[in-house]
């Protein structure tokens, strides 16, 4: 995929954690109510085989353990920032950089699980049978992840590193402004890049290299977060 070339080798200059799980609605309310804030007043969703601008977000209450939907990039940047001064570590959004190496895990495989999707269904909440019964045109991985959309955060196996999810269920917003490609000096858009796919992703979409372009302030019911916070050598940062 052009927008992936080409390859270049990076080097991540300060050790760093990223949550183990997506940012769940529960967390993310708390941050609500905590703050006064609301969540945007418009979201991507998709009904009826088709995605439409809804005029208010989708109820996002179904459970709170699912991953929070429906919120932009601010908005996600404003949940690490509000975590920060409650816990007194400084959390923010990952890099571009940062999440793939989180999402391989150590890996060079298209998935951290190997190359072939079809055996990703343990690993990976994407387009696979399970999705399909429920919205025909989702025609992707032939398994069996059990979860039409949405799954609880968890569900899945984690990789090497213990994190979960970080192949589907939602896509993830990133610190970085998108790029054309990953050529030195390439020019930077006010779009932020978003990483990992989402239950409504073809099994193309939800390998660790792939990435996305998504304007920082839309939300979509597709899209989410997971936070991530520099540590010291030690581990006790």
């Amino acid at each position: 995929v052009d927008n992936e070339a080409p390859q270049i080798t990076i080097t991540i200059e300060r050790p760093f954690s990223v949550s183990k799980y997506e940012i769940t609605e529960s967390e993310f309310a708390a941050y609500l109510s905590a703050t006064g804030a609301e969540r945007t007043a418009r979201c991507d969703v998709y009904e009826n085989g088709r995605w439409r601008e809804a005029e208010r977000p989708v109820d996002t209450g179904r459970a709170g353990t699912l991953p929070a939907i429906c919120v932009t990039w601010a908005e996600a940047s404003d949940y690490a920032e509000w975590l920060s001064e409650e816990t007194g570590a400084e959390y923010r959004l990952p890099s571009e950089a940062e999440w793939e190496f989180a999402a391989r895990a150590g890996t060079q495989s298209a998935y951290h699980f190997g190359d072939d999707p079809n055996q990703g269904c343990p690993y990976m909440n994407g387009a696979d049978r399970s999705a399909e019964r429920e919205y025909p045109k989702l025609i992707g991985a032939l398994c069996e992840d059990g979860f039409a959309d949405l799954a609880p955060v968890g569900s899945l196996q984690a990789n090497a590193f213990g994190l979960h999810d970080m192949h589907g269920n939602v896509w993830e917003w990133t610190q970085n402004n998108w790029t054309e490609s990953h050529a030195p000096g390439a020019a930077r858009k006010s779009t932020r890049v978003i990483k990992g796919g989402s239950w409504f992703s073809y099994p193309l979409w939800l390998r660790s290299a792939n990435r996305n372009a998504w304007e920082a302030e839309r939300a979509r019911m597709d899209v989410g977060f997971r936070v991530a916070r520099d540590t010291s050598p030690e581990g006790n940062r």
